[in-house]
């Protein structure tokens, strides 16, 4: 009879013969969102059981935001149904870096009974991996034992920001893939990366996510102003007035995705392409050039980015030179703007 024997959950983290029997979660830092007392007394217990050093509980979202904004985590587990707000959509805003400080953290989401369509949603937002609760002792062993060993490259194109899957649209098939940083995996292998290591691993793979978000937002941004030339030239001023407003909200979009980003150099560029928005009005003298010189030169961008060049310095004078020969106003705008900003 097997009752009361306890399976084996120690895993190598190695292939080597004489590599030391280690819990999978052997000193890891561990988040959980679970917002009942049951399920996360049990995925408590199983994630100490199995080595973790600290495992925080959080009920809501908000708690898991505030949490990850307080320190770092090797892993975080989040239940799908988590109140608060919508979970896949807090896991696609930590992948974009907006919560905490470790985009590639690695990340499981938890589900009762996930169907295909629940499994499908959960991994397009970026997780790492989908767990079936209630969470069992030899699941999560397994689960941690492939982040180690075999976690899946990362890519960053057309909004995703997550590991390669399966089953991708050509789009996100052929963009370039990265190796994120791991802290689960040097940590329960007993080499913890120091914060230098750490900060220039997550420095090398934010410039492969954040050309990836300024690259679809100037695309897009590209699209609308083209759509607004033929609005313009098609004198519909309505559909002209729906455009403008949409180019000025995600050229805000673009600006904020280059501050602070290591391709900011693009900054003068993506303010003079905000700027060429106010021209380009229905019923303005040059509207519909500045429409065209708004497309023209966000696609650059675009284009530019999705070759992820080492240095943008060329193309930034370039497109300034051109937007600047042809709409001289631009720069003295752009200019004013900048020295009102800086006197604020």
């Amino acid at each position: 009879m097997n009752a009361g024997l306890k399976p084996k959950l120690t895993l190598p983290f190695s292939n080597e013969p004489s590599a030391k029997m280690r819990r999978p979660l052997e000193g890891v830092r561990v988040l959980l969102g679970e917002a009942k007392d049951e399920p996360a007394g049990s995925a408590r217990s199983i994630l100490i059981f199995q080595g973790a050093r600290e495992v925080t509980w959080r009920r809501n979202i908000p708690g898991m935001q505030e949490a990850l904004e307080d320190s770092l985590y090797d892993l975080v587990l989040i239940d799908q149904q988590l109140p608060g707000g919508d979970a896949l959509e807090f896991v696609r805003k930590l992948r974009r870096g907006e919560i905490g400080e470790n985009p590639f953290v690695c990340l499981a989401v938890l589900r009762w009974q996930p169907g295909k369509a629940g499994v499908d949603a959960a991994l397009q937002s970026g997780a790492d991996d989908l767990i079936a609760k209630p969470i069992a002792a030899m699941a999560v062993a397994t689960r941690m034992k492939l982040l180690c060993d075999r976690r899946k490259p990362y890519i960053a194109a057309k909004g995703y920001i997550g590991p390669i899957r399966a089953q991708m649209s050509m789009g996100l098939s052929s963009a370039e893939q990265f190796e994120p940083p791991n802290t689960l995996k040097a940590t329960a292998i007993g080499k913890p990366l120091d914060a230098a290591t750490l900060k220039k691993a997550l420095s090398e793979a934010n410039q492969n996510v954040s050309a990836a978000i300024i690259e679809t937002a100037a695309a897009k941004f590209s699209a609308y102003a083209y759509s607004l030339k033929d609005a313009i030239d098609g004198e519909d001023k309505a559909e002209a007035t729906t455009l403008t407003g949409k180019l000025k909200e995600t050229g805000a979009t673009v600006r904020s995705a280059v501050e602070g980003s290591p391709h900011v150099k693009l900054l003068p560029v993506i303010l003079r392409l905000n700027a060429l928005v106010d021209l380009a009005q229905f019923g303005e003298k040059e509207a519909s050039g500045a429409a065209a010189l708004t497309a023209e030169m966000a696609d650059a961008v675009a284009r530019t980015l999705k070759g992820r060049p080492d240095d943008i310095s060329a193309l930034t004078e370039d497109l300034l030179g051109q937007i600047d020969a042809r709409f001289p106003a631009i720069a003295a705008a752009v200019a004013e703007q900048e020295g009102a900003e800086t006197a604020a």
